[in-house]
Formats: C-alpha cells, sequence, structure tokens
C-alpha cells in the first residue's frame, strides 16, 4: 500500500523547499555589499526611506510571537538606523 497523499505532498514541499533554500542562499551570499555612500551617489538621501517591519517587544522579547532569532537581529537593524542617519537618510518608519 503506497503513502497516504498528504504524506507524499509533504515530502515533495520539503524537497522543493530543501532545493530553494540553497538557491536563495548561494543568491543572498553572492550579493555584493552595499554602503549608503554607493546608494546615495545615484538618491539624495531625502528620497530614501527606512522600514523597519515586525520588530516591537511582541516579536523580541515577550508575546506568542517572540523569537531569540529575531531578538538577535536587534544589532543588526540599530547599526542599520543609525548608519542611514549618519549618512543623512532623516525618514524612517517603525
Amino acid at each position: 500500500m503506497g503513502l497516504p497523499r498528504v504524506t507524499k505532498n509533504v515530502g515533495m514541499l520539503v524537497e522543493q523547499s530543501h532545493l530553494f533554500l540553497e538557491w536563495l542562499v548561494e543568491w543572498e551570499r553572492t550579493l555584493p555589499d552595499l554602503r549608503w555612500a554607493d546608494l546615495l551617489r545615484d538618491v539624495p538621501p531625502e528620497r530614501v526611506g527606512v522600514f523597519c517591519i515586525d520588530m516591537t517587544n511582541g516579536f523580541c522579547y515577550a508575546g506568542n510571537l517572540a523569537s531569540p532569532r529575531v531578538r538577535a537581529l536587534i544589532p543588526a537593524v540599530r547599526r542599520l538606523f543609525e548608519e542611514a542617519h549618519q549618512a543623512g537618510v532623516r525618514q524612517f518608519v517603525l
């Protein structure tokens, strides 16, 4: 007797997800570094905005959606905002 249909679909999903995630990791690894000075060479800082989505206490510290992985992103997000501000960006959305 063959595997139930749901199990076959889950196995296919896992296999396809694995292939996509391998591709995504390789793609991200090959991205060039982008510095604020490089970005602002073509676009003035008053036309640049930084959006930060879901970096709230409910995702970082407490609540059902809190995660140590998300909390570990805080220093990098803070650096992004500080560097953007130092480069002249003034439009921030939290």
